[in-house]
Parts: structure tokens; C-alpha cells; sequence
């Protein structure tokens, strides 16, 4: 994928809460999603320079809002009056939910007292769009939205005398990674014990690295909404927690965005008939439509292939064999 100017971001990872209880892969979430987010071989294409990236560190005290309303000012200063695509927004940290729609998004100094010390996520969204600068804005938030009594997040210190005539038209994905008045939860890698991970972006960054990918490659977002909200309940119950995300999407289903351009991690060894070897075989797709044309050769041959269900249809002949979830082998 090649480098995309027209995006920019916004990272931001916390384990560190001095006067509250630290997380451990906040940070390590955040950093891997920064890492896919200026990928250019099948990542984000974003230019290192169009997105900040925030982390906490031991006994810092921060992040606080105004390293993260600063890292926006530099950003919107870059973009200037153009419009660009695509706003990226990462959050993973602690995080409560003062009503049913949105997340507060802790900031380090965040603790019982200063229980104000919350980015309110709505508020930055309708900061991002009332600039009319971005055509799509998708949001990550790897975070619990549990109540607490009186605390809400802050609005940013940012502002506009008012919206931008472009406002208003920008298409969304914002992608909690728990419901309402749930927690979000982190957990031990499986293979080492020290690499701890949260659930939600283990799903989200296996799903922008191949496993929601198309045929053709990259991620849609209408998959990418399936793959992170199942893989991530999965997850959780194969450690006896509840975590179900919720994704919230205005992309149109025959008009998704595609994310990065990573080919599918799905393989299928397929192997052909002796009569139609060297033939043009067509691979059509769940939205029945061609995503691949291949030449039948001796032997087994290996296919990368998007989830759902594909076909292998032979076009001298008319015929198809169905290749359907789960299947690693099929002869044709």
C-alpha cells in the first residue's frame, strides 16, 4: 500500500495511573496499533508526521488533555483549509461512561478525587467533525464504560465560533470495545505470560492484519465490524469474562472503506482435475462478484481467501465447487 497523505491519526496508550490502579498492555495495545497505523507495505499508509502518538510512562502524571488537545492543534495546523480523508482515533487506558452513548476516556492523573480527569469522547468526536476537514473518521477505544457517581469527561479546549460549512457529511466507525456499563478486559498471551494484551485489540489488530481481509486484499469495514466483535467475545469467554464490543457504523454496505491492503491469513490448498489444468479458473466472492482469476496448474495449489463463502467457477464449462468456512481442502 502506498503512502497515504490524505490520512492522519491520533494514538494515545495509558497504563500508568498514579493515583488509581496501572493496566498493564495499554500500552503495548497503543503502540501496536501506531505500528499498523504507519505501515506502508499492508498497513495504514499513514505519514509518520500526520499522526501523534501519546504514551504513558512510569511516574510522568500523563498524559493530561493538554498534551492531547495539543497533539489535534498540530494536526489540524497540518491540514490547513483542505479536506483529507480519513481521521484515525486510538484510545486504550481506563474509561467510564457517564450515559449510554460514548466513553470517558481516563487521562493518567484520573483517580476517585480528580474522577473529572476524563477525555468525553462525544465531545472530541463532534470537535473532529465540526472542522469539515475529514471525510471518514473511525474510532478505536479499547476501554470499560462503567458508571461512577459524578465524574464526566472533559470537553476539549479546542473549539470553532462554528461548525464548518463541510460539516455534517462525514461517514463514521466508532468502535467501543465493551456495551454500556461493562468492563473491558486485558489478559496474558496464551504463549508468554508477560505479554499482556486486551482483548479487544488483539481481535481488532489480527482482524487489520489478515484475518477480516477481502480476497483481493484490505479490510472492509463492515468485516472488519464482524471479525472484532466476535473474535473479542471469543476471546473473553475462553477466559470465563463477558466482553462484547459495540460498533457503531454510517458506511454505506455497497460503499465500505477498505483499511490497510493485508491479504487474507485464510489458506486453501485446492487441487484440480487433470482436465482442467491450465484453464482460467474464476474466484467469485460472498458478494458474487470476481475477486480473483487464477491459472489451474498440476497439483496442489495454495489460495488466500476472505472470510465467508467463495466459489471456484470454470467459465469453459460453467461448473463451481463451493469452498465454505472451515474448509482447508477442496478438489475442483
Amino acid at each position: 500500500m502506498p503512502v497515504n497523505d490524505r490520512d492522519f491519526g491520533l494514538v494515545v496508550g495509558i497504563n500508568h495511573y498514579p493515583g488509581f490502579e496501572d493496566l498493564s498492555g495499554a500500552v503495548a495495545d497503543a503502540e501496536d496499533f501506531d505500528s499498523w497505523l504507519v505501515d506502508t507495505n499492508t498497513g495504514g499508509g499513514v505519514l509518520p508526521e500526520n499522526r501523534r502518538c501519546i504514551l504513558s510512562s512510569v511516574d510522568s502524571r500523563k498524559p493530561v488533555q493538554e498534551d492531547v488537545d495539543l497533539a489535534l492543534e498540530q494536526i489540524f495546523k497540518r491540514i490547513g483549509n483542505d479536506q483529507v480523508r480519513r481521521f484515525y482515533l486510538y484510545f486504550s487506558g481506563h474509561g467510564l461512561a457517564s450515559s449510554r452513548m460514548g466513553a470517558d476516556l481516563c487521562l493518567a492523573i484520573w483517580s476517585h478525587i480528580r474522577r473529572n480527569a476524563a477525555l468525553n469522547s462525544e465531545a472530541y468526536y463532534e470537535l473532529l467533525a465540526g472542522t469539515g476537514r475529514f471525510q471518514e473518521i473511525v474510532c478505536f477505544l479499547d476501554c470499560c464504560r462503567v458508571r461512577v457517581a459524578n465524574s464526566h469527561g472533559m470537553n476539549s479546549t479546542l473549539g470553532r465560533p462554528k461548525p464548518d460549512d463541510l460539516s455534517g457529511h462525514e461517514r463514521r466507525m466508532i468502535a467501543y470495545s465493551t456495551q454500556y456499563q461493562n468492563v473491558a478486559y486485558e489478559a496474558e498471551n496464551e504463549v508468554d505470560s508477560e505479554y499482556i494484551r486486551g482483548y479487544f485489540t488483539r481481535a481488532l489488530m489480527e482482524a487489520l492484519r489478515g484475518n477480516a481481509a477481502q480476497t483481493g486484499g484490505g479490510v472492509p469495514a463492515r468485516r472488519l465490524k464482524q471479525y472484532v466483535e466476535n473474535r473479542t467475545r471469543k476471546l473473553a469467554e475462553e477466559d470465563g469474562q463477558l466482553q462484547q464490543p459495540e460498533v457503531d457504523s454510517n458506511f454505506a454496505s455497497g460503499d465500505d472503506p477498505v483499511f490497510g491492503s493485508a491479504i487474507p491469513s485464510r489458506v486453501v490448498q485446492v487441487t484440480f482435475s487433470s482436465d482442467r489444468i491450465s484453464r482460467k479458473i474464476d474466484v467469485v466472492g460472498p458478494d458474487d462478484v470476481v475477486v480473483d482469476t487464477l491459472t489451474s496448474s498440476n497439483g496442489s495449489m495454495p489460495l488466500h481467501l476472505g472470510a465467508g463463502l467463495h466459489l471456484l467457477v470454470d467459465p469453459t464449462d460453467n461448473k463451481s465447487v463451493s469452498i465454505r468456512e472451515g474448509d482447508n481442502h477442496v478438489s475442483f
